[in-house]
């Protein structure tokens, strides 16, 4: 996020986060970490709803048309990981990624955690794509420490895919 680059950390260092390090679970688990993690991507959350709100609003006055709120109060309000995901965060791309991935996939393979299992994949390719081609194309070269690790977003999302179908079997 914008923050990062500044080290915002309000909840402390931890030793969690380095590219170059290997990993330890233990960082990633720890209360500073998971605190630090959630103040950013609740900040992130509020930047993209006041976005959302501000071109809403804009687009409603300029051509009169009704504008869906995409962001749902995810970080606050969800009750479950597919809660999250399924119908909070970010509604608008997932009902692009329900058409054009999970639909189809799904009409093929008949076959509901494969249609999941493509959306995540996509979605995760699609985050690599925009954080590697578009943010980071022309930026300076920098430490490898503060660097973005090429398919972290993809883990991330197959990750969550994970988490999901963990959630559904418990």
């Amino acid at each position: 996020t914008i923050l990062t680059p500044s080290g915002y950390k309000p909840f402390g260092d931890t030793d969690a986060g380095e590219f170059n390090e290997s990993i330890v679970l233990s960082d990633y688990l720890d209360l500073k970490h998971l605190g630090n993690c959630f103040a950013i991507a609740l900040f992130f959350q509020q930047g993209l709803s006041v976005g959302d709100a501000v071109f809403g609003n804009a687009i409603q006055t300029v051509l009169g048309y009704k504008v869906k709120q995409t962001m749902r109060n995810p970080m606050l309000e969800a009750t479950s990981p597919s809660d999250f995901w399924g119908r909070r965060w970010n509604v608008l791309v997932h009902s692009v990624m329900k058409r054009g991935v999970y639909k189809p996939v799904r009409k093929y393979s008949s076959s509901p955690v494969a249609a999941s299992l493509a959306v995540f994949i996509a979605s995760g390719l699609f985050h690599e794509w925009l954080v590697h081609v578009v943010f980071l194309h022309n930026r300076p070269s920098s430490s490898s420490t503060s660097e973005v690790l090429l398919g972290s977003n993809t883990a991330f999302f197959v990750w969550n895919f994970v988490i999901i179908v963990s959630e559904k079997v418990l």
